[in-house]
């Protein structure tokens, strides 16, 4: 999980120092769209590090058999984006700024209630011990003092 972190705050600060010519890679006109996609891309740019974490999270609750737990999350996150673009439009009148923050915010929702197992479930959490397949349990310190 902090692999996932590291890079996406990597790839957002990239991201963040290039959206200039990132935009215009991309295709945007200078006059119309230019403006546009920096706009979306500004914002949409803190929303990375919890997209990545949220593409990793997944394969971990299912190898515990908490599937429902990962469809309440997607579910979430689609009605949330879709409820606060829904806002943006008829009442904040943000612009692309407030669609991609839209989308950050519910990325965020996505990846808390992915991790509310992780925190929650007995025998599910982030720890310095590591189970062999055959079911023998090491923890950092045991191997280090052989």
């Amino acid at each position: 999980m902090t692999f996932g972190f590291v890079s996406g705050t990597v790839i957002s600060v990239f991201i963040a120092l290039l959206i200039h010519p990132l935009s215009a890679l991309l295709g945007a006109d200078a006059e119309r769209l230019g403006p546009l996609t920096e706009q979306y891309l500004s914002g949409i740019v803190f929303c990375l590090p919890a997209v990545v974490i949220g593409q990793m999270l997944p394969g971990f609750l299912q190898m515990k058999n908490l599937r429902t737990q990962i469809l309440i999350a997607a579910l979430a996150q689609i009605a949330s984006d879709v409820l606060l673009d829904y806002l943006n439009v008829t009442v904040f009148h943000d612009g692309l700024l407030g669609m991609a923050m839209a989308t950050v915010v519910s990325c965020m929702i996505y990846v808390a209630l992915l991790l509310i197992p992780a925190y929650t479930k007995a025998g599910y959490r982030f720890s310095s011990v590591w189970q062999m397949p055959w079911g023998t349990q090491k923890t950092l310190t045991d191997t280090r003092k052989k």
